[in-house]
């Protein structure tokens, strides 16, 4: 989202009930990351809201985008979104009257970059390259929040120092997750993700499911957006992440990690964990089944998940 020219929301968020509101069936956490250019207008050229910008009008002008007005539809799905609107803003005014000071709330940054599948499908996808190149390029220790983990031999290769650095990994456990798909195709891989001394893996135990995407790098580089760590999202898919320089904003991200491992376990095996503070979340003997099925097959179905 791009709102008058100065000021951006960059999500993993998708536009529907169970992204945005506890009440609803199936619903997941994200985060929203609030941009805003604060500098002389001479540089905002070289602003990451004028990054998004542009991808923006890539998008829109790509032969890929079709204009909805000539695509047939059953339903006025715009009447019943503001019907929708309408109702919600009768139940809730609180959400639309309370005034919130975004700057107030906001830190500083040194650069803010945004990086970017291309529109067409291809062999060398940038925004894995770029994450691999950084997370190479780490010191000490690196943060990693994905809701699919899913590290193919080819996504693992672009990592040249997997096993010098401080790895902590925190996504869905087979309880939480909303999609057997892509998480088969993480059991798969799990056991040898496992294998590593020095890689923390949490899988989270509370309500909802985890949908954030983000990376935090020796406390100071965040890596934020919609990409998922997987197939999927690295050859197929799109995707934007931003790349932030600013250790106050690793700090607040950071935070967020925190508040998700605690209410996490630490994965021990496929379904067992290490000792921990809260209960495990119950895995449905009819879900337990169909992963483990699918698990078997998922190598067939690597680069969909």
């Amino acid at each position: 989202m791009i709102i008058d020219k100065y000021r951006a929301v960059v999500s993993g968020r998708n536009i529907a009930n169970r992204y945005l509101s506890t009440e609803a069936y199936n619903y997941v956490f994200d985060i929203d990351h609030i941009i805003t250019f604060t500098g002389e207008i001479s540089r905002f050229a070289e602003s990451a809201v004028k990054q998004l910008m542009d991808y923006f009008e890539t998008m829109w002008n790509s032969p890929y985008t079709k204009d909805p007005r000539k695509v047939k539809v059953k339903v006025d799905h715009f009447q019943k979104i503001l019907n929708n609107y309408k109702d919600y803003r009768y139940m809730h005014p609180e959400y639309f009257t309370t005034k919130i000071n975004i700057m107030a709330l906001s830190v500083p940054t040194n650069k803010i970059t945004l990086i970017a599948n291309p529109l067409n499908r291809v062999k060398k996808p940038k925004i894995w390259c770029e994450i691999a190149s950084l997370i190479n390029n780490a010191k000490e220790e690196v943060y990693i929040n994905s809701p699919y983990v899913v590290p193919t031999e080819d996504i693992k290769g672009q990592l040249k120092n997997l096993d010098q650095l401080d790895i902590t990994v925190i996504t869905n456990s087979a309880g939480s997750t909303p999609n057997y798909f892509a998480f088969s195709g993480y059991l798969r891989y799990k056991k040898e993700l496992l294998k590593y001394d020095n890689i923390k893996l949490y899988e989270y135990q509370g309500g909802g499911s985890l949908h954030s995407k983000s990376y935090i790098i020796d406390n100071r580089i965040s890596i934020v957006g919609s990409y998922n760590l997987d197939p999927r999202s690295t050859y197929l898919s799109t995707e934007i992440m931003l790349v932030i320089d600013s250790e106050p904003y690793a700090q607040k991200l950071k935070e967020v990690h925190v508040n998700y491992i605690s209410q996490s376990l630490q994965a021990k095996s496929l379904y067992e964990y290490h000792a921990g503070d809260i209960p495990m979340l119950e895995i449905k003997k009819g879900k337990k089944f169909t992963l483990e099925i699918m698990r078997h097959v998922a190598y067939l179905f690597d680069h969909l998940l």
